[in-house]
């Protein structure tokens, strides 16, 4: 049994309230999860935190930057509770390590994680960003002798209207 270097978990649970640059919000560069409770946020892949800082707009937010057999790959975990951040800049951190806890920081309408997967750095014009779904799978990082990773299960999509009604029904409250 050998240990995969080559795939990402979910970092929470998979709730999708937003999806990765949707018609109505084009400039929506990761994917958003929600759920009400308490939810805690794991490193997606092995890596270096680049940053963990409190952001203007991200609120409180980790960087991760991976390897991941010669391809560097940089995610993003933002809006995360306040006070929750578990790791410093520098730190480095194994697939599946609690970096957070979801929440509701800086420009954010209810508690949720906002997560990007970008193909390479992170930049400001976030060109580097990439739909992180198809790459999420689950599991403990363990090979059973197969593809080197296990396929994700089915997520449950609820899109956000304008209203944040649909985040209302889940119990997830805005500001």
């Amino acid at each position: 049994m050998q240990t995969t270097t080559h795939n990402f978990i979910f970092p929470t649970v998979q709730r999708v309230t937003s999806g990765f640059r949707p018609p109505e919000r084009p400039d929506h560069h990761g994917v958003d999860f929600a759920e009400a409770g308490y939810h805690e946020i794991k490193a997606a892949a092995t890596g270096t935190v680049s940053r963990s800082y409190y952001s203007d707009s991200y609120g409180e937010v980790i960087f991760i930057v991976h390897n991941i057999q010669g391809q560097i790959y940089e995610t993003v975990y933002a809006h995360l509770r306040e006070g929750s951040r578990r790791v410093i800049e520098g730190a480095t951190v194994v697939q599946g390590a609690v970096i957070g806890v979801m929440g509701n920081t800086c420009d954010s309408h209810g508690q949720h994680l906002h997560f990007e997967l970008h193909l390479g750095r992170w930049n400001d014009n976030k060109t580097n960003a990439i739909n992180p779904l198809p790459l999420l799978g689950v599991g403990d990082g363990e090979d059973e002798g197969g593809g080197g990773w296990t396929p994700r299960p089915p997520i449950e999509f609820i899109p956000i209207n304008r209203h944040n009604t649909n985040m209302r029904r889940m119990g997830v409250r805005g500001r």
